[in-house]
């Protein structure tokens, strides 16, 4: 930086040196201060600079040059470790010239006395006599001989009292010198003393003439200090109240007081009478109207002439009215305190403290007054006077009707129809008397509508209820006031204004009071539907279906009652009893009610929705308000009959526990229901049962062998709508006996496929005996066509009902003999043993050798289907030795077998004729290959040893029993189904027939403990944890006691019921709650199980199987809640956000974060998730703000909120997570009430009108934010003319016409003034002004009236010259 061009004798002064490299670099760091040389020179006067390093590469030199004169200054720059020597010259060489030092105002102080003037201020008062003491001092860095040379001095000037400006002062107060020359008051010098050794200068300031004074202090043509000082000098203590000037030996005190009198708009004083103001105050009379502001000057002077100084904010003059009443009522005792003021000072002639008082309430009132506690009284001459200060007296005025009160019930702004009401009118005078006596004064009412609604279909607005009734003076209570009688109740709602307007006397008549007052409907008495079908006996509605009517409640005049009883109103919607299940339903009272019924209000009018879930019969005959029932004035029946069919609340009668006999039709019930459990009572258009049957034979189901599954044909199994009975109905028919399911579906229904299906316990499964047994069917088997002699032979009766189904109960009569050739009947007769399963045993004994018999066996009379058969019989001699090839086998163990359970068949031993053996010793060979190779062989046991009924068999073992009469049983268990060969040898030989024969083995019955769930290879597997609406899935492998898999033919159903059970934290669910379901793979015996939890939980999935849990079973899986779902969320948006309200309002609405099944979602949550938008259907709306935000994490509770201030509908929009989640349109913001400075008038009516013309214009109403209202009710008084609306003088006042157009605006008429010029014309809404009110309106002169006008001073005779300008 560079040196200033001058500068002060020592001064200090600063420059900043910025430090660069070789290479002209800036540097950044510091270090170098010590290669740095600055110096100033001035002839024999040589300084060198202090260096201060900032470490930045910038070096700030200080020096101070000694005495003034030339100065040159120059620098050194050496660098790091380079000589000093190796610079020649200096650098940067600069010169600057130094003025020399002298004292400057700055180097002086100023200190008045603190207690006159405050520290630092220019301004201080000092009462009159006084010193006021001014110190000067110097600085302690001002050299001596600057403050000896310094020429300090002060003056000081007056500048008068009484509000007279310096201005003034100057060109008024001086003096005219001899050359006619004005000079203006000039100050006067004071005196400076000098205290050397202190460097202090002393002076003082003293007046005895109180007023304005400037003090000056100057340092030759400058101030110092604070200077100039304005200081007041004050009166001092007021001195003459204590003397005996005008002092009457008989009052209490000195006469410095004037006459009361009262101000005017002039502020004229006392009157000018000083000596003797006593007496110009008796001749006075001293009395005044109420409202009055009286006033007493005070004549107080200090010793030296000037106004006394008084402090009137410590009541040092204290003037109080005591009124002289006797009753409280009347203000007895009241006390009025003066306002006290200095209105003069200095030594000006007149009073300097005037005393007011305003006097509302009127009454005689004693006046003292005390100057610091010492009584003072009014100035008087006639030393005989006893009187200080005479009283006063304030008279009421005349009634008027800007300040007479209206009270009563009747002026509450709101009352129920028919109710009644009283109004009386006290007189008050302008000052706010209350008048007690009759008087002359009079008042009227009068009664409008102003706001009709719908109801009141004889009342229009403007419509006059009460006109100009005069009030009646109450002689009752005699205290002035004034009362209405005669008006009759207001029966009908709306907005009525109630005007009392002051009759006499005339001069303060007018409008006392306007208000409006709102009608409402009393207590409801009426229920009115307005939404039924007209000439209907009933409605109709399908359950399920939501609907609603309106209905609206009145009292006992037809008023609408429009305010929301929802909290309190209870709606009963009975069933008829003749309903197959009689329900009644309820509206809740509670605010957010919900239900079948629910009840909500809008615009008037209440909507009774409901959604009713059981079919019948029901009816609605009111409401109950409270405690209170409100009848309708018709019925509300109600018919709801079933909805559409659903499966899964479909159920069938005769299904599972039923039997069936073969060839029988049989019927079973099947009561289709809708959704919620009502049965149809008409068959549903599209509508299905369909019905498939099939029959498993011999009570278990072949592993995948079709040929064992006969299906029913369709027409032997039908499902179908019965006229007869009303219901639908599956019939059927099996000629084939053993276990047939019947699975029964829907399909086609109105409520879509995914409610169609199987119903619910399908399929069924009926046990299908066969019928009776017939001869045709029936059959009898020998194992040889040859017997022995005296040897017991036997056959068997297999016994067929006449569809070829074997019984499997005995208790058949059968006729059975053997007759020989010539027909005789072979004796002893035929034994048959009756086994009890359909088969029979007979045997008899040959005695006739080389004879023919016929077995004949007959069923009522008619022969089995192979009866007769021929036997032949040889001598016992003649049975060869045993032949394998002539030995047979029969029995079901011999073609097929159960896993895990004996099979068995019977090996007959045979001679070589192919006759009967009956002894045994015959060793038979039995083996039994499985298709994978693994083999049972047969152990030989004799029939006597134990085990021989096979009943210690385990899988995979088999026997054979010598029964010792040339018959082997052979018993075996497998315990792998599948395929076997089975082979029969007796040394080395097959028996007759082809052998090895093919052997089926079936599994066995289902075991719930070898069935599984969950297998370690199991690809469904359930998981330890999932998510609500997640379908988790596990397999059941159906198992039977020796592993084997079940297997179901596709045709068949297995008879095997797993049970599957869920429940949630302990408590069972219903299956439908998870959306349980079962798949059925038949080719592997596995039941597919599929749950999808809908609620977060520990869920429990058990298996059982006839009671008993299978392997794997129970699984467990904790469910939590999925991601939030946006429109699921959406669902739950509640709150008056919804649908809008009134501009200003904070409006909010709730929603909480859910998935899609309705579940919260507390997890993953924030602020931002949400996120609200509001667009105005109009873009020039732009006034609003919408914001949502996570209010309780928690419960995922977000907040919205919308705040506009422009009326109109928006849009609104919620997102959650980005998705929409909330979409409403029509949120309505309507204005809010209106605010008269916002309310506009326009028309000509408020511009110019002709004098005399009627007028009109319309005012628009507002709210406080500028929004148009678009509804009525607001009270818009008019004032044309008028003390109040006068611009021009008073014209008289009148008042406008105004009528409600009840959309926000309001048309005003009124009659125009009958003058020229202007008048005003004043609006206001709800009593404040309107924006521009009051409006200068111009009243044009009118059209010029033929009938009105005249010629002045007109002759009656006019005489002319024709032809000549007259």
């Amino acid at each position: 930086s560079t040196i200033p061009s001058t500068l002060t004798q020592r001064q200090t002064t600063s420059i900043v040196v910025e430090g660069y490299d070789s290479s002209g670099r800036k540097r950044h760091v510091g270090g170098e201060a010590g290669g740095i040389l600055a110096i100033i020179t001035s002839g024999s006067d040589t300084q060198y600079a202090t260096i201060t390093d900032l470490n930045t590469g910038n070096y700030v030199v200080t020096f101070a040059p000694g005495k003034a004169g030339t100065y040159g200054f120059g620098v050194k720059f050496w660098g790091d470790g380079a000589p000093f020597a190796t610079q020649s010259s200096y650098q940067l060489p600069q010169t600057f010239f130094v003025n020399p030092k002298q004292a400057l105002p700055i180097d002086f102080y100023v200190t008045p006395n603190m207690g006159k003037v405050s520290p630092g201020a220019s301004a201080g008062v000092v009462t009159a006599g006084h010193v006021l003491d001014f110190l000067v001092n110097s600085t302690a860095l001002l050299p001596s001989d600057y403050e000896n040379a310094a020429n300090v001095n002060a003056d000081k000037q007056y500048f008068g009292a009484n509000g007279i400006s310096d201005q003034t002062w100057l060109a008024t107060k001086g003096v005219t010198n001899i050359h006619n020359t004005y000079v203006p008051p000039t100050p006067d010098s004071l005196v400076i003393t000098r205290d050397v050794s202190k460097k202090e200068r002393y002076f003082w300031f003293s007046e005895t003439v109180a007023g304005r004074y400037t003090v000056r202090v100057m340092l030759g043509n400058d101030h110092v200090g604070a200077s100039p000082y304005s200081i007041r000098v004050a009166g001092g203590p007021s001195v003459n109240h204590l003397g005996s000037e005008n002092q009457s030996p008989n009052r209490s005190g000195t006469g410095v007081g004037s006459i009361a009198f009262a101000l005017d708009a002039d502020g004229v004083g006392a009157p000018s009478d000083t000596e003797d103001q006593l007496g110009a105050w008796t001749a006075a009379a001293s009395t005044h109207a109420a409202g009055a502001t009286l006033a007493i000057d005070f004549d107080l002077r200090d010793a030296y002439g000037n106004v006394a100084e008084v402090n009137h904010g410590d009541r040092d003059l204290l003037v109080k009215f005591t009124n002289q009443a006797l009753h409280k009522t009347a203000g007895y005792r009241t006390v009025v305190t003066a306002v006290c003021t200095r209105i003069l000072e200095s030594t000006a002639g007149g009073y300097g403290h005037r005393a007011t008082a305003k006097f509302p309430v009127a009454g005689v009132y004693g006046v003292a007054a005390t100057v610091h506690g010492k009584t003072v009284c009014a100035m008087t001459n006639d030393t005989a006077a006893t009187v200080c200060m005479p009283d006063v007296t304030i008279q009421t005025g005349p009634a008027h009707n800007s300040s007479s009160l209206v009270l009563g019930t009747g002026t509450i702004g709101s009352r129920t129809a028919n109710q009644t009401t009283g109004l009386t009118v006290v007189p008050v005078d302008s000052a706010g008397n209350a008048l007690t006596e009759t008087g002359d004064h009079g008042y009227a009412l009068s009664v409008k509508c102003v706001v009709a609604t719908a109801q009141s279909s004889s009342l229009s607005v403007g419509d006059v209820v009460v006109n100009a009734l005069s009030g009646s003076y109450d002689t009752t209570s005699n205290d002035g006031t004034h009362v209405f009688t005669g008006v009759s109740p207001i029966q009908t709602s709306g907005v009525y204004e109630y005007s009392v307007t002051q009759t006499t006397p005339v001069e303060n008549a007018g409008v006392v009071t306007k208000y409006n007052v709102t009608v409402t409907p009393a207590s409801v008495s009426l229920v009115k539907f307005l939404s039924l079908t007209a000439n209907a006996l009933n409605e109709s509605v399908v359950v399920g279906a939501d609907e609603s009517h309106t209905f609206a409640v009145y009292d006992s005049f037809g008023n609408q009652r429009f305010d929301d009883l929802t909290r309190d109103m209870r709606i009963t919607m009975s069933a008829a009893a003749a309903n197959e299940k009689p329900r009644t339903l309820a509206s809740s009272s509670s605010e957010n009610n919900s239900g079948p019924l629910r009840v909500t209000f809008a615009n008037g009018n209440y909507s009774l929705a409901y959604n009713v879930h059981t079919a019948g019969a029901y009816s609605v005959t009111g409401v109950s308000i409270g405690s209170v029932f409100v009848p309708a004035d018709q019925v509300f029946n109600l018919v709801a009959t079933a909805g559409r069919a659903v499966a899964a609340t479909t159920t069938v009668l005769g299904g599972a526990s039923h039997v069936a006999t073969a060839g029988v039709v049989h019927v079973f019930p099947v009561f289709v229901a809708d959704r919620y459990g009502n049965i149809l009572k008409a068959p549903e258009a599209g509508l299905t049962v369909v019905v498939h049957a099939a029959i498993v034979v011999h009570g278990y189901d072949p592993v995948c062998d079709a040929g064992k599954v006969t299906a029913i044909v369709s027409a032997d199994a039908t499902g179908a709508w019965n006229v007869g009975t009303g219901r639908y109905e599956v019939t059927y028919k099996s000629d084939v006996a053993g276990v047939l399911s019947i699975r029964v579906s829907l399909s086609g229904g109105g409520a879509g496929d995914a409610h169609m299906g199987a119903v619910i316990g399908s399929p069924y499964f009926i046990d299908v005996k066969p019928a009776a047994t017939t001869a045709a069917q029936s059959t009898v088997v020998t194992t040889t066509a040859i017997e022995t002699v005296d040897s017991v032979a036997s056959f068997s009766i297999i016994a067929r009902d006449a569809f070829g189904n074997e019984k499997q109960t005995g208790g058949d009569f059968w006729f059975v003999d053997v007759v020989d050739t010539a027909g005789g009947v072979v004796s002893p007769s035929v034994a048959i043993v009756d086994h009890g399963d359909g088969s029979y045993t007979a045997s008899w004994t040959p005695t006739v050798a080389l004879s023919t018999y016929e077995i004949r066996v007959l069923l009522s009379g008619a022969h089995v289907a192979n009866s007769p058969v021929a036997v032949t019989t040889i001598a016992a001699s003649s049975v060869t030795s045993f032949a394998a090839a002539k030995t047979v086998a029969i029995g079901t163990g011999a073609g097929t077998a159960v896993a895990g359970s004996l099979a068995r068949f019977v090996v007959y031993a045979n001679d070589a004729n192919g006759a009967r053996l009956h002894a045994g010793g015959v060793t038979f060979a039995v083996t039994l290959t499985h298709s994978s190779g693994s083999t049972i062989t047969f152990t030989s046991v004799a029939k006597t040893v134990s085990g021989a009924d096979g009943g210690a068999l385990v899988p995979g073992e088999g026997i054979v029993v010598d029964n010792a009469d040339g018959t082997y049983k052979v018993l075996y268990v497998v315990s792998t189904s599948g395929s076997y060969d089975l082979a029969v040898t007796s040394g080395g030989v097959d028996i007759k027939g082809t052998w090895p024969v093919s052997v089926t083995a079936f599994p066995g019955s289902t075991s719930a403990v070898k069935s599984t769930m969950q297998l370690g290879t199991d690809p469904h597997q359930f998981p330890s944890t999932s998510l609500t609406g997640a379908t988790i899935t596990t397999r059941i492998s159906a198992l039977d006691a020796t592993d084997n898999a079940r297997c179901y033919s596709a045709d068949g159903d297995g008879r095997d019921d797993f049970a599957v059970t869920v429940t949630k934290d302990g408590v069972s669910v219903a299956n439908e709650d998870v959306g349980l379901t079962k798949y059925q793979t038949k080719s592997l015996g596995a039941v597919d199980v599929a749950v999808t939890p809908k609620t977060p939980g520990n869920y429990v999935v058990s298996v059982s199987l006839d009671s008993v849990e299978i392997a794997g079973s129970p699984a467990t899986v904790t469910v939590s809640p999925n991601t939030m779902d946006a429109v699921v969320t959406g669902a739950t948006f509640t709150g008056n956000a919804r649908f809008g309200g009134r501009v200003g309002v904070t409006r909010t609405g709730t929603l909480t974060a859910r998935d899609a099944n309705g579940n919260k979602v507390v997890t993953g949550l924030s602020h931002a998730t949400c996120a609200t938008t509001l667009t105005p259907d109009v873009a020039e709306n732009t006034n609003f703000t919408a914001a949502c935000v996570l209010t309780d994490s928690s419960t995922g509770l977000f907040t919205v909120t919308l705040l506009t201030y422009d009326a109109g509908t928006y849009t609104l929009n919620v997102t959650m997570g980005g998705a929409v989640s909330v979409s409403r349109t029509g949120v309505h913001f309507v204005p809010g009430r209106a605010v008269a400075p916002r309310c506009t008038a326009a028309g000509t009516g408020v511009v110019s009108v002709e004098s005399g013309d009627n007028a009109s214009f319309t005012v628009s109403a507002l709210d406080g934010f500028g929004n148009k209202r678009a509804a009525g009710g607001d009270s818009v008084g008019v004032v044309v003319g008028g003390a109040s609306a006068a611009l021009a003088g008073d014209v008289g006042a009148s008042y406008g016409n105004t009528v409600d157009n009840a959309d926000g605006t309001y048309t005003v008429t009124y009659a125009a003034p009958k003058f020229v010029g202007t008048f005003g014309v004043e609006v206001t809404l709800g009593g404040s002004p309107i924006a521009g009110s009051p409006f200068s309106v111009s009243a044009l002169r009118a059209a010029t009236d033929g009938a009105l006008s005249f010629v002045k001073n007109a002759a009656t005779e006019v005489t002319g010259i024709a032809g000549e300008v007259n």
